[in-house]
């Protein structure tokens, strides 16, 4: 259902574009495996996307040792850098057994950073039951894993300025590529299985800081000036600005660094910020105070900040209130007052919203589905 209305948002988008611009598909591209992630330049001439590798698989008499008695080598993991033709203007492959993962850009394209996978193979004991007897038996096997190994830095001209060795899930670019956010792995319990760093461009860490015992909340503002990580607002220097009081923590922030969203969570759920929590409020972080807050029946966690309309804009799915089925909806809130100003029942008007928000002053955007590229023109915007 998510892929339909996203497709008929991309068909039908005409919010906030002039209404004789229809969205018009100009080329596609496949590459051999699935697509990771892609990322744009501002303008969308320059694309960059990571492909996953190829896999062989062993199976001979050596190879038993290794669980389900099959031994997995991958490789082929690439780094794409296309201009808007679809033209590949440079390569990199990762090595044997790497994984190219999660890709951003800087808003002008002179600077990539993606995370890297490695798959390791590892000693464990793997429980089985034996035919139908019904009994259970243990042995070590081989057991092979991907884990997140480091981020990798490059310019334009696809050399590779530098790595950051560690348990690095994403990255995070400032809009001019000079300071770069670096997010850890976490376990499906939100343990992070490293730090938060920050770092500018030449690879130096400027600071670092430990996600405490649970990963939960993180996002940079688009010139790196302000940092979210928990409770806690940062700035680029690593100096605290504002820490919440207990069970609340910072979810999203404008793209300005001037707003943000803050979840209230009780204590006994605070891995869960994203589900768990009771209350939502919006911070004005400028003058470092709420706004408003409202409970958590009333926004659904689908939600992003237009700051540059001062809207707070969510979509609320169809639920079960009182007892009785309540349609999904579109709600417009003011982000100084928490006032409903729209409230809409089509969802597509969300996902047109959504799309022409974060495409603002695009004429292009591209969209990646399996191992195919698609581009289209978007027209003229407002």
């Amino acid at each position: 259902m998510f892929k339909l209305i996203l497709l008929l948002s991309l068909i039908f988008c005409e919010t906030g574009f002039a209404k004789t611009d229809q969205p018009k598909h100009l080329w596609k591209r496949e590459f051999k495996t699935e697509i990771n992630a892609l990322a744009l330049s501002k303008d969308s001439s320059k694309i960059a996307l990571t492909v996953k590798p190829e896999i062989k698989e062993y199976k001979e008499d050596k190879d038993k040792n290794y669980y389900d008695d099959k031994r997995m080598e991958w490789f082929g993991s690439k780094l794409y850098y296309l201009d808007n033709k679809g033209k590949v203007l440079w390569e990199y492959e990762a090595k044997k057994m790497e994984e190219l993962d999660n890709v951003v850009m800087s808003e002008n394209g002179d600077y990539i950073a993606c995370s890297v996978k490695e798959l390791i193979t590892e000693d464990r004991e793997i429980g089985y039951y034996i035919g139908s007897s019904g009994k259970y038996k243990y042995e070590i096997k081989k057991w092979q894993e991907w884990k997140y190994k480091e981020a990798r830095f490059f310019n334009s001209k696809g050399k590779l300025l530098w790595s950051f060795k560690g348990r690095i899930d994403q990255c995070q670019i400032s809009s001019d590529g000079n300071y770069i956010f670096l997010i850890p792995e976490a376990d499906e319990e939100h343990n992070p299985f490293d730090n938060f760093y920050f770092l500018n461009k030449e690879g130096k860490k400027i600071w670092e800081i430990s996600p405490g015992k649970y990963r939960t909340t993180y996002w940079m503002a688009n010139d790196a000036n302000r940092i979210i990580i928990a409770d806690t607002l940062y700035d680029r220097n690593g100096k605290i600005l504002w820490k919440l009081p207990p069970n609340n923590f910072f979810v999203r922030i404008s793209k300005n660094g001037s707003y943000a969203t803050v979840h209230y969570i009780p204590p006994y759920d605070v891995q869960e910020v994203w589900s768990g929590y009771i209350k939502i409020s919006c911070a004005d972080l400028n003058q470092k105070r709420i706004l408003w807050e409202k409970n958590a029946k009333e926004i659904d966690p689908y939600y992003f900040i237009d700051e540059s309309k001062g809207y707070l804009v969510t979509w609320m799915d169809e639920r079960f209130e009182e007892g009785k089925l309540k349609e999904g909806e579109m709600r417009i809130y003011d982000l100084k007052t928490g006032k409903i100003i729209k409230k809409t029942l089509n969802p597509t008007d969300f996902f047109k919203y959504e799309k022409t928000y974060l495409n603002r002053g695009k004429k292009y955007i591209a969209e990646k589905e399996g191992n195919s590229l698609n581009y289209y023109t978007l027209g003229a915007t407002k």
